[in-house]
């Protein structure tokens, strides 16, 4: 578990760096050593967020929201890709949980406010 968790901390750090696609390859082979890592799930969605490749990101957090349903950061990063999809109906419902999910947190009502413009 801890080798996950630092292979975890090394796929944020190439995400904060733009390295998306080194990021991709690595949390690709994460996920499929370790399925049910949420946190995989929503850093690979991240990954193909920073990579404009919306539809991979919508499925990559589904995922992550299916292992963690009480989870907010899957749900925002859904509501991300489905904006740049076109698909507002969908992110905002997607931003909506995320704020039902952890009202207290700022991002989810910025999501919230984003979905709706």
């Amino acid at each position: 578990m801890t080798e996950l968790r630092e292979e975890l901390a090394r796929a944020a750090t190439m995400l904060d760096l733009g390295r998306y696609d080194e990021a991709t390859s690595l949390l690709a082979r994460l996920v499929a050593a370790e399925p049910a890592s949420s946190r995989g799930w929503c850093l690979f969605a991240r990954a193909h967020l920073g990579a404009d490749r919306y539809v991979e990101a919508v499925e990559a957090a589904n995922r992550a929201a299916a292992i963690e349903p009480a989870e907010e950061w899957p749900h925002r990063l859904a509501s991300n890709a489905l904006m740049h999809l076109g698909n507002h109906a969908e992110a905002l419902r997607a931003a909506s949980e995320s704020r039902r999910l952890a009202p207290s947190y700022w991002q989810t009502h910025v999501c919230v406010a984003q979905a709706a413009l």
